[in-house]
């Protein structure tokens, strides 16, 4: 169905018509005015052949002029439902150094890039198509397009890139892949730098607790449930020595863990833990912890090699 976006437009035909109106009635007013000429063989004698109907194409296409000129200012138009493909798909690939590990041959970066392409050369070519790289922080490689080419010499020019300083960070009842905290606690002694990602089932089990200077953590011979991180603070370890006051072995000071010879071993606590000053810890619980002991190959071997340092 027509419709017109600037209907107002049409007014401007009525003058139009009634000049083809008017040249209509002259016409005939002519032709009456005509016929009043009584002696019509000699008016056909002497007066020339006419021109008959052509003498009506000037005015006829003047007046279509106008009439066209004045539709086409209205701007006539027609609706019509035409399929549109509106699908973006944004591909994101890690790009942190972990992406250099080879337990996927040949590593991981590439068998992400080759993965990647095949997707690109699988995806309808009426989808718009963006790359994002990620480390540190989230990169717009190829903004949405269609031009697949694009996309794939992005993929191939992908490098690794290093974080600030690569961190484990833990998130409270949020089982996902990468952690993003609410409590912005970093444990970097517990993984290399090359470690960067978490795989758990479960949400990972973190608190936050604060000691008194002076206060217990927890004392020899209590059931160890927890692994604590000295966030600020700093607290001293005492081993019983039979005969007295406790011996102190060592102080520890943000950074630095306490608590995981109970854990891994599942053996009573073998030292008192006493905050020195005003003391933050973040503790992690036995299940979130062995989830991540045996997810983590680092994270195992660091551990016990702690305990060897320690014994």
């Amino acid at each position: 169905m027509i419709r017109f976006l600037q209907p107002a437009w049409l007014l401007s035909l009525l003058p139009v018509l009634a000049v083809a109106g008017v040249y209509v009635w002259r016409q005939f007013r002519r032709r009456t005015y005509a016929m009043r000429f009584t002696n019509v063989n000699l008016l056909r004698a002497i007066a020339p052949k006419g021109l008959g109907w052509r003498r009506h194409v000037s005015a006829t296409a003047l007046l279509l002029s106008l009439l066209i000129l004045g539709a086409a200012m209205a701007r006539p138009s027609v609706d019509k439902k035409e399929p549109l493909e509106r699908a973006t798909v944004m591909l994101a690939i890690d790009v942190s150094l972990s992406m250099e590990a080879d337990d996927v041959a040949p590593t991981r970066i590439e068998a992400a890039q080759e993965a990647a392409k095949a997707f690109v050369n699988e995806l309808p070519p009426t989808y718009n198509l963006g790359l994002v790289s990620f480390a540190k922080s989230a990169n717009v490689l190829v903004s949405p397009t269609k031009d697949r080419n694009a996309v794939i010499a992005g993929i191939d020019g992908l490098t690794l890139a290093e974080t600030s300083k690569p961190t484990l960070l833990f998130e409270t009842g949020l089982p996902t892949r990468y952690y993003l905290p609410k409590t912005h606690v970093r444990m970097d002694l517990l993984l290399p730098t090359d470690i960067v990602q978490l795989k758990t089932d479960r949400a990972v089990g973190v608190r936050r607790e604060y000691f008194e200077p002076g206060q217990i953590v927890f004392r020899e011979g209590d059931r160890g449930d927890w692994l604590y991180i000295v966030t600020e603070g700093e607290v001293e370890v005492l081993k019983s020595n039979g005969a007295g006051a406790p011996t102190p072995l060592r102080r520890l000071g943000p950074g630095e863990c306490f608590g995981e010879i109970a854990l891994v071993s599942d053996r009573p606590r073998s030292a008192t833990v006493r905050a020195v000053g005003a003391t933050n810890v973040l503790a992690v619980d036995r299940e979130a912890f062995g989830a991540l002991f045996a997810t983590l190959p680092p994270l195992r071997g660091f551990v016990e090699s702690l305990i060897e340092m320690r014994r």
